[in-house]
């Protein structure tokens, strides 16, 4: 063993002891230069930067770890939804497990509930339509209601609500995981940011414009149903809010709701509502009616005028009432006006002998013409004399 000239002991903090060929004395006090003072400092700040970075690192880790786990979730989900669901128990790897001497704490990821979340379909991306942003964010808080343990911090909410963004939607929410990652600690005010970047500025004002606008071209339900939409918008009274929904009403079911005394009728605006829905249901059941009783009347017309529609004359009737120069007998029956749907009743005796007497026409009784040659006649009249005609000057 070599040992260390004397003057070299103050190099390494030790006090040298003359004479002692063995080495410093362990006993002897210590002394250190501002030399080792600076080294042991670069060592110390060293230290603590490897100790921030690590503590960044699993930061960094936890929050990937976080955003795998949504996007699984989701996946499961819609897995569930095609009936294609694997096993979550056989499939699933463990989760994995670090352990550290960091001061920050990283949030566990167990969880504290075993039963499934239930299947749904998961919200539609959004991709940044002001008409759509109230409906995506009810969409979103029943989506986290549903998943329940499965997304136990507000953070995890808001990536989840972060998953489910596109287009310009994804890029703001990219941007503030950039600039301003501490709002995805709030669930509530997350959403708030979003309401104000992506809502409608005037959304009371445009609410009430709509509602007065709105009327019933489908049932009352459906109706009632896009009034309460636009409702949660404003602040206005039961009685205002009645008044407004009475009048976009369709007539029909107004007329019956007006059989009702206003004084019996409901003031609180949902009562009001299933009150309007009821007459609807009433009026639709009666118009039901009448399709029914219009096809009866309707067949029952048809059959009527059936039977009473007089026989087709054939070829030898009409040959035998004629003469023999062709002409129709007075008071013929088959001859049938052209204007009128009711055959002429054949002439009496009476009429015959009072026409021939005063030489007025036996077909009119108004010109002094033969009945072949009245002008009276209806051209369906002319058509058959010149068909008799034919057919006596044919048969001779």
């Amino acid at each position: 063993m070599t040992t260390p000239a004397p003057d070299q002991w103050s190099d390494h903090g030790h006090q040298s002891i003359p004479g002692d060929v063995n080495g410093p004395d362990p006993n002897a006090q210590a002394t250190i230069t501002h030399n080792d003072v600076n080294i042991m400092k670069g060592y110390f700040a060293r230290f603590d930067a490897f100790q921030a970075d690590t503590n960044t690192r699993f930061n960094e880790l936890s929050i990937n770890l976080s955003s795998m786990q949504s996007t699984l979730s989701d996946i499961s989900s819609q897995l569930k939804a095609s009936g294609k669901a694997p096993d979550p128990s056989s499939s699933a790897p463990p989760p994995p497990t670090t352990s550290t001497s960091t001061s920050a704490p990283i949030p566990a990821t167990t969880s504290t509930d075993s039963t499934k979340p239930p299947t749904f379909t998961p919200p539609s991306l959004f991709k940044g339509k002001v008409t759509e942003v109230e409906m995506f964010i009810h969409s979103v808080k029943d989506a986290v209601e549903l998943l329940g343990a499965t997304l136990p911090t507000d953070r995890k909410k808001g990536i989840y609500m972060g998953m489910h963004m596109a287009d310009s939607a994804k890029q703001w929410y990219n941007s503030i995981r950039i600039n301003e990652d501490h709002l995805l600690d709030s669930f509530a005010d997350f959403i708030e940011t979003f309401r104000k970047h992506f809502g409608d500025s005037n959304l009371a004002y445009n609410s009430a414009r709509k509602l007065k606008a709105l009327t019933q071209t489908g049932s009352t339900a459906a109706y009632a149903a896009r009034f309460k939409e636009l409702l949660i918008h404003v602040t206005w009274s039961e009685e205002s809010k009645v008044d407004q929904f009475y009048e976009g009403l369709r007539p029909t079911t107004k007329d019956l709701i007006s059989a009702t005394k206003r004084s019996e009728r409901p003031t609180k605006f949902l009562d009001y509502v299933q009150f309007a829905i009821d007459c609807d249901n009433r009026v639709h059941e009666r118009n039901e009616e009448r399709k029914d009783e219009s096809k009866r009347s309707t067949s029952t017309s048809t059959s009527n005028s059936n039977s009473n529609k007089p026989p087709k004359s054939t070829s030898s009737s009409t040959s035998n009432s004629t003469t023999g120069n062709g002409s129709v007998y007075m008071g013929e029956p088959m001859q049938v006006d052209a204007t009128k749907t009711q055959a002429r009743k054949p002439l009496t005796e009476a009429e015959k002998k009072h026409r021939k007497d005063n030489g007025s026409c036996m077909y009119c009784g108004k010109c002094g013409k033969t009945a072949d040659t009245c002008p009276n006649r209806s051209p369906f009249v002319v058509k058959r004399m010149e068909e008799a005609k034919k057919t006596s000057q044919s048969s001779q």
